[in-house]
């Protein structure tokens, strides 16, 4: 009947809206760097964990920046780009990017093309990961748990000499010298 016309629109927008604040919130929650730009480098939109992986305090300034987004070797966008055009998308392909200080760091991307406004395909969409962050984070994780395991090997250690009931006094300060000689040199 005439009275779904009316609602129908209405309908169609809210789904939408919620559609497009889901999409939203994935790109401002993903942990990598998300972000969309013009084939020329032209930084369109991003999340708030690229701007911090490119050494910005927030995402608007890293948009204000009329730059393109700096590789450590500059040769490597249009090589990039041409692969992009030939394949279509790139797959975790490692590069070397700059942070706003000049710092150095590698990111794994992930970038496809897009047809813009106008039909041609003139957009890149992509997300970028830190792997100098990520591995160091992984190694400062092992390093932590190592460090965990070895404490609780020494209290350990410490326990068992404490309550050994076959040595004397004597015999358990001697063994703690040693466990401590053996632990700190």
């Amino acid at each position: 009947g005439p009275e779904t016309k009316t609602t129908e629109g209405p309908r169609a927008a809210e789904a939408l809206r919620r559609e497009e604040e889901r999409y939203r919130l994935l790109f401002e929650r993903n942990p990598g760097g998300v972000y969309r730009s013009t084939v020329d480098g032209q930084l369109l939109d991003c999340n708030e964990a690229f701007a911090r992986m490119y050494g910005y305090p927030s995402r608007e300034a890293i948009l204000a920046q009329r730059a393109p987004v700096p590789y450590a070797d500059p040769a490597d966008r249009p090589a990039l780009i041409a692969r992009l055009f030939e394949e279509g998308s790139l797959l975790h392909v490692e590069v070397r990017f700059c942070k706003a200080d000049g710092e150095p760091f590698w990111g794994l991307m992930c970038e496809s093309l897009l047809r813009g406004m106008d039909g041609s395909l003139s957009i890149l969409e992509g997300t970028t990961l830190d792997t100098t962050a990520l591995k160091q984070a992984v190694t400062e994780r092992r390093q932590a748990e190592e460090a965990l395991r070895e404490s609780e090997s020494g209290i350990l250690s410490l326990y068992n000499i404490a309550s050994a009931q076959n040595l004397t006094f004597d015999g358990r300060i001697q063994a703690l010298l040693e466990l401590g000689c053996q632990r700190f040199g």
